[in-house]
């Protein structure tokens, strides 16, 4: 939605909910690369070798179940309170997972 030219009360709830959730997005994002600096394989410089699809190997494959319940568990983290739910007119158009990924974050008003 961040290229999308939106209602002024949607683009405002959406900007003080980013603001807002920041700072647990960090957490998440710093804890996640730890953990992905502890399984991963490194290169010369330190940096994580990356397959051509994206991903990382592993220094010991049979670490891969080690590393999905690290990442499980930081998913189950709690970081904080939860954010104040904000309220905007529904817009005209909307694609299911923008409603999925919002749902409790915004209240749309004329919500069914």
């Amino acid at each position: 939605m961040q290229g999308q030219l939106l209602q002024y009360d949607l683009a405002l709830a959406l900007v003080k909910l980013k603001r807002e959730l920041q700072a647990d997005a960090d957490f998440y994002i710093a804890r996640e690369r730890e953990l992905i600096m502890k399984y991963a394989v490194l290169d010369d410089s330190g940096n994580v070798r990356l397959t051509p699809q994206g991903t990382f190997l592993f220094k010991d494959p049979a670490q891969g179940a080690d590393y999905e319940r690290d990442r499980r568990e930081l998913g189950e983290t709690d970081a904080g309170a939860a954010p104040a739910a904000y309220k905007a007119k529904a817009p005209a158009e909307a694609k299911p997972y923008w409603i999925e990924a919002l749902r409790g974050f915004i209240d749309f008003e004329g919500e069914i």
